[in-house]
């Protein structure tokens, strides 16, 4: 049976035309045989070609999403499952696949959630109550470790940076890396933090000083933050914060090294301003600049700095 379906605005990937119910069947049942021999990537194509002829049967996004979990492809699987759900609300295979698919994408809650709806369909479902005990396990797991993580924050053990700036190409592969890592774990301090990093390596200063507010309170905030504002030139600000972070964590070396930097800067630019009084000041920016770059760095923030004592 053939039939057409003409939708004059965009929906999902597989509203693009003529529908086969047959073709369907056949697609289908060629992505099972590529499934049985392990060919998921064959496998999840047919099951692709399956859904966009006949996507209002349930199965057929089922099987996809059992193709992707083995692909490692969570985040699909997880779209393919709440789509067989919603064809099929007693489809108990669906809602495995849906707490698998939360779990590859460590997102323990949510897989715990589709777990438990599993059991209610079906309480003797032995492969719902592993999926539950091992998410119950995750999420120990992970309250742990956002324990560890919160104190860590609070002492400042992540690595400071490096005063040397990145090639552009390797910061912007930092911030795309990032930005994948922050879509995937949201509520994780690191990555947050290696966001905030990455934002600073391409020089988005105010992106990252906005993006470092939202961590939690301690020495890493302190520091990364102290790290964006004496980039953007404002010293007595990064100083502050240095000074907050030297109360809360005596022994950070990260902290007391840049604390060290932005003092030098400070004098420098005190410098420069006795030079603007005395009118010594190409002579005195001269010696600044040559400061700078024998010691590899040279941001625009500093010599923005520096020219507006002129």
């Amino acid at each position: 049976m053939i039939y057409m379906i003409i939708q004059a605005d965009a929906g999902p990937w597989w509203a693009d035309g003529e529908y086969d119910d047959d073709a369907a069947e056949r697609a289908n049942d060629t992505g099972t045989e590529f499934f049985g021999r392990q060919d998921y990537c064959a496998a999840f194509t047919h099951y692709t070609e399956a859904i966009r002829l006949c996507p209002r049967k349930a199965t057929f996004h089922c099987n996809r999403a059992a193709a992707a979990l083995k692909l490692q492809r969570f985040s699909i699987a997880a779209t393919d499952a709440r789509q067989a759900i919603k064809r099929d609300s007693q489809n108990i295979k669906a809602y495995l696949r849906a707490g698998q698919a939360q779990a590859g994408l460590k997102k323990p809650e949510e897989a715990a959630r589709w777990f438990r709806r599993a059991l209610l369909l079906d309480k003797t479902s032995s492969a719902a109550q592993r999926g539950l005990d091992t998410t119950k396990r995750a999420q120990g797991r992970a309250h742990a470790a956002a324990l560890q993580e919160q104190a860590g924050a609070g002492r400042g053990d992540r690595p400071g940076l490096s005063r040397q700036p990145l090639e552009a190409e390797e910061a912007a592969q930092m911030l795309h890396s990032s930005e994948g890592m922050l879509k995937a774990q949201p509520a994780s301090h690191a990555v947050q933090c290696s966001h905030a990093e990455a934002l600073i390596a391409c020089r988005r200063y105010p992106d990252a000083l906005k993006s470092i507010s939202l961590l939690q309170p301690g020495v890493d905030k302190l520091y990364l933050q102290a790290e964006g504002q004496w980039r953007q030139a404002d010293l007595a600000a990064a100083h502050a914060a240095l000074s907050e972070a030297s109360q809360q964590a005596v022994s950070s070396s990260k902290c007391a090294g840049l604390q060290l930097w932005v003092q030098s800067l400070q004098h420098r630019m005190h410098a420069a301003e006795i030079a603007c009084e005395d009118g010594m000041v190409l002579h005195i920016c001269a010696q600044q600049q040559d400061h700078m770059l024998r010691h590899g760095v040279w941001h625009h923030s500093v010599a923005t700095l520096l020219r507006s004592q002129i």
